[in-house]
């Protein structure tokens, strides 16, 4: 069935999409191309084709919609084809501006992404040069366990805390403070508008799921089964670790609720259990931990928190490791009120008290909106990090030869200064939407620069056309944000590069994806086929 998915809101503008149909031409699955983006047959007998024609409101909404049928080629044949142009009416162009515009869930990504590299300065700082995001993951604490199956507690803070960028709403209320999250695994719920649920690891990393026998059975991307049909729902992995998501925590996004897990368990039955606060306490954060239970053998580790007790923030205060021969050990998390919002329920994290050692300390931006994203880092040991933002303003490829997809705004990582006792301080600064075809980014460093060129974004000028296949502007969604080539320059000479080229997984599911202005209609991977890398000209 044919869908038309025209961009995710439509401002200042009324697009017009009443097509006359000419042909049909072949074009690669897992494409989109022009006109009508996304049409797709499914591997059904008799299925036919449904052309939607629809025109826009200002808020994107469509408010006129007919159909017309069109006979499949080959029945029962998962196939995807084009319509020539008959009549079209181009947008007017819009340029650059910061609105109303909700996050993109590719261009906002938090977490990793194994389809690109990450700028890893420090071994717990990342920095994605395609989203813009930074992401620091610190262990707090890890403890071994049987055949590999280690515990670890980790603190993950992701630069991309806002859920808009018009009022800045923030993506959630975390009792591990403001763009930190501190948990071992949990779901987001599907909710009215959102059917999909999402599970989210530690990192802060997103992984949507897709139907496979029906909607309790579902699949991510990396091939994890969630079974929602089962009490409490169950995520296996395909080394054969389970989860099991027992409690009913925060509200997320959009009013759906997270679900946290209670229970890890390996195939050898090693296990973790995980208590929360609110289930005994009805004051306490939602998402805060009491206990964690590590069972190796006869052997049980126990960690314990608490948090702070106040009326208005509830967030977490102290770590407490104990059961073992070492006594006991304590972290302390030192949070306070956002200086701009002292009424506020959220907070801030400044500073992390580990049992030995100096502490860490964290700065958060608080004089010009948007507020609260990370200022500075000092470690330990005297060094400081210190970090600014700025807005980039992406493309999506136009499959559309007549105009330009719309703008899409993110907050980026712009600079990173790193300064220590008696080293001299360097500067990192993050160029992005840079080549001719606007989809690369540029990362400038003390000792050189790295240069990463990226799927989907940009395109040919003047409209940020897709590349042509047959002449033809092809868009495949599959490995949208995937990384394409990256080059490590001295100066201007080129001291390393790397290609890469993808081909499309077999289906994954039969579900549909927006991806930016398209809708993705099945789900595939994009797959490695060929990696070249180049040293020193060899």
């Amino acid at each position: 069935m044919y869908k038309n998915c025209w961009s995710r809101r439509l401002p200042a503008r009324v697009a017009v999409g009443v097509f006359a149909l000419a042909s049909f031409s072949a074009v690669p699955a897992g494409a989109v191309s022009p006109i009508f983006e996304d049409w797709d047959l499914h591997a059904n007998p008799g299925v036919s084709l449904e052309r939607f024609e629809q025109t826009g409101s200002l808020t994107g909404n469509p408010v006129a919609t007919s159909t017309e049928q069109v006979p499949p080629d080959n029945p029962g044949e998962p196939q995807h084809v084009s319509a020539e142009v008959g009549s079209y009416e181009p947008a007017p162009a819009r340029s650059p501006s910061v609105d109303d515009q909700p996050a993109d869930p590719l261009l906002d990504a938090r977490g990793f992404n194994r389809y690109r590299d990450s700028q890893s300065l420090l071994p717990w700082e990342h920095v994605d040069p395609f989203t813009g995001n930074l992401l620091l993951t610190f262990t707090d604490l890890e403890l071994p366990g049987n055949a590999g199956f280690n515990l670890r507690i980790q603190r993950t803070y992701n630069s991309k805390i806002f859920a808009d960028y018009y009022w800045y709403f923030l993506n959630e209320d975390s009792w591990a403070g403001i763009g930190w999250t501190l948990h071992l695994g949990r779901v987001l719920e599907p909710g009215w508008v959102a059917s999909r649920a999402i599970i989210e690891m530690p990192d802060g990393s997103s992984h949507p799921v897709y139907s496979l026998t029906g909607p309790q059975d579902t699949m991510t991307r990396d091939y994890w089964r969630y079974d929602s049909s089962q009490n409490p729902p169950v995520l296996t992995l395909p080394n054969g670790v389970r989860y099991w998501f027992g409690h009913v925590g925060n509200t997320g996004p959009g009013g759906r609720v997270w679900r946290y897990v209670t229970k890890i368990e390996d195939p050898f039955g090693n296990r973790i259990d995980v208590e929360y606060m609110s289930d005994t306490d009805p004051s306490a954060p939602l998402d805060g931990i009491n206990h964690i239970h590590q069972r190796v053998g006869g052997d049980t580790r126990t960690i314990s928190f608490g948090y702070e007790s106040s009326t208005l923030r509830k967030n977490l205060s102290w770590m407490r490791l104990e059961g073992t021969s070492l006594g006991i050990s304590s972290w302390y998390y030192d949070q306070v009120p956002p200086t701009n919002h002292p009424n506020a329920t959220g907070s801030l994290l400044v500073g992390v008290r580990p049992p030995e050692g100096p502490p860490w300390g964290f700065d958060y931006q608080t004089t010009t909106v948007p507020y609260y994203e990370l200022e500075a880092v000092t470690t330990p040991n005297g060094a400081t990090i210190s970090y600014t933002y700025g807005w980039s303003f992406y493309q999506y490829c136009s499959v559309n030869v007549f105009s330009a997809n719309l703008w899409q705004d993110t907050r980026v990582l712009a600079t990173r200064t790193a300064v220590g006792p008696g080293v001299p301080s360097g500067q990192w600064t993050f160029l992005y939407r840079q080549g001719p075809r606007k989809d690369q980014t540029v990362v400038n460093t003390p000792c050189g620069s790295v240069k990463y060129t990226f799927y989907g974004i940009g395109g040919d000028p003047p409209n940020a056309t897709c590349s042509r296949v047959n002449n033809v502007p092809i868009f495949y969604y599959w490995k949208a944000g995937a990384q394409e080539h990256k080059e490590i320059l001295d100066n201007a000479t080129v001291v390393e590069s790397e290609e890469r080229t993808y081909r499309i997984s077999a289906i994954l599911s039969y579900d549909n994806e927006p991806v930016g202005p398209y809708l993705a209609v099945g789900i595939h991977n994009p797959l490695v086929e060929n990696r070249t890398v180049n040293r020193g000209g060899c």
